[in-house]
Order: C-alpha cells, then structure tokens, then sequence
C-alpha cells in the first residue's frame, strides 16, 4: 500500500511540474474527458492530482 502512495505522488508530482496546459489544451482535455467513463475519468483525476 505504502508502494502504491509514493507512487501515486511521484505522479502527481510529475503532472504538476511539467503538464502545464494552456487554456485551449485545458479546455480540450475537459472535451475529452467528457466522452470518457466515469470510472476512467476518476482515476485521471486522482492520477493528475485534478481532485485535490
């Protein structure tokens, strides 16, 4: 479990020092992720540090 943090954080990390989106690129990955499941949608999210 302890694995499975650290690396989510890494990531998340990683998304918020170099996935710097313009507003365009933004609005298109909202576009995106609109056609997406949910479930999908959820975990890009946590992944991308989106829902904190």
């Amino acid at each position: 479990m302890v694995y499975v943090l650290a690396r989510r954080e890494l990531l998340v990390a990683f998304f918020e020092s170099y996935l710097k989106l313009d507003r365009q690129e933004e609005e298109r990955l909202y576009r995106e992720l609109g056609k997406m499941d949910k479930k999908e949608v959820d975990a890009i999210m946590q992944i991308s540090g989106g829902t904190e």
